[in-house]
């Protein structure tokens, strides 16, 4: 009746390529949320703010490592990956702008004050029943309860504001507080308690869409749901000339109603002019224009999808083996990937993927074209996500 094939684990990259591939799943420590960890104060030093080192590379083929200038840290970077002098101009342009991508910290400047959208009340006494779901580099998620309405949260703590750009805070709760949706995580307020923020949202009991990717081997029919779910969030933020940038299975939360919603708009940015340069998202999902540095559109985040779709067939994406900047080159240089076993998977999913992953971005189809493929009127209805996320549950 309801007959799945469970996966035993994920494949694990030939170098510690972590940070880079999920970069909201560091390890979390043991400490109990009620701990002073999330209601103590923090006494630290603060790096320098707006502060950029400019590094001037240049292109020299007869150097023993094909440029001049480079830094130690950036030949390390480059032998590491097994790059040698041995490339054309080209190709050392895409490697000089891929080290460029990976050490880069992009910050959007968008108008107004992080001020302007906190709520001045005390969360610590807001929030009760605190549980740890999850931890990264900079913050904790939590599962509480909202005492005033009983209302079940996740509760996203920021542990040192001072050290984090304000703008890409800013550009989180921003865009969250703005667009709302039946496919975007709903956004309930966010809170400044003792140099810690706390942005407050709906809680999904689903969890992320990467803890079923690690564990199951979905049909076509729930692959199309999944993408129908997410390009109608992309649809909806695209017709403002909003890019989500940073597409994968991370930032896909499931409801225990088999819901999918779009998370995480730290990346979130807005067209000017219709085009964009600055550089940001996760190496493996990221579309070939930005790469190399050409200008880009919403066409990034439809790349990405065809990518998250990858991921859900063959359980990672493309080269999530290799080192990032080395996976960064064939993302440049290769074809376009496609599925393993062409033969196990239908002709409409295949017509799908390749609507997504045309490099050129002027051939990509759009959201709204894509949601009027065939391969979407396949999609099944909400009730089998659920039943995954009830199987998750009981194991």
């Amino acid at each position: 009746m309801f007959k799945k094939l469970f996966k035993f684990g994920r494949k694990k990259p030939s170098v510690n390529t972590e940070s880079a591939k999920r970069s909201s799943a560091a390890p979390g420590s043991t400490t109990s949320p009620n701990t002073p960890e999330i209601l103590g104060e923090w006494a630290s030093i603060s790096n320098p703010q707006s502060f950029k080192h400019q590094v001037h590379v240049t292109i020299e083929p007869d150097s023993p490592n094909g440029f001049t200038g480079l830094p130690e840290e950036w030949k390390t970077i480059l032998e590491s990956n097994g790059f040698s002098k041995d490339q054309n101009p080209q190709d050392a342009e895409i490697l000089k702008h891929g080290i460029e991508l990976l050490q880069e910290e992009i910050v959007i400047q968008k108008p107004g004050k992080l001020s302007d959208y906190l709520i001045d009340e005390d969360p610590s006494l807001l929030f009760g029943s605190m549980v740890r779901l999850d931890e990264g580099a900079c913050a904790t998620v939590y599962r509480g309860v909202h005492i005033p309405t009983g209302r079940i949260c996740a509760i996203k703590v920021i542990k040192d504001t001072e050290n984090t750009a304000e703008q890409t805070l800013l550009n989180e709760i921003g865009i969250m507080s703005a667009y709302k949706h039946q496919n975007i995580v709903e956004y309930i307020g966010a809170y400044l308690h003792k140099k810690q923020l706390w942005i407050a949202m709906e809680f999904l009991e689903g969890g992320k869409l990467t803890d079923l990717v690690q564990r199951v081997e979905f049909s076509e029919r729930e692959i199309a749901y999944v993408c129908k779910e997410i390009l109608q969030s992309l649809a909806y933020l695209h017709k403002d000339k909003l890019l989500h940038r940073d597409i994968k299975s991370d930032n896909i939360l499931i409801g225990v109603n088999g819901e999918v919603k779009l998370a995480d708009f730290g990346f979130c940015v807005e067209l000017v002019d219709n085009k964009r340069k600055t550089v940001i998202g996760t190496p493996y999902w990221m579309a070939p224009e930005v790469v190399v540095g050409k200008e880009y559109n919403t066409k990034i985040d439809i790349w990405s999808l065809g990518i998250l779709l990858l991921e859900l067939l063959h359980g990672d994406p493309p080269h999530m083996e290799l080192p990032p900047l080395r996976a960064l080159y064939q993302i440049a240089k290769l074809p376009p990937p496609k599925v393993l076993e062409p033969n196990k998977w239908s002709i409409e999913l295949q017509d799908f993927l390749d609507k997504c992953l045309r490099k050129d971005p002027n051939e990509r189809w759009t959201a709204e074209e894509l949601l009027n493929h065939q391969f979407i009127g396949t999609a099944c209805g909400s009730e089998f996500m659920a039943l995954l996320v009830q199987w998750k549950k009981k194991n």
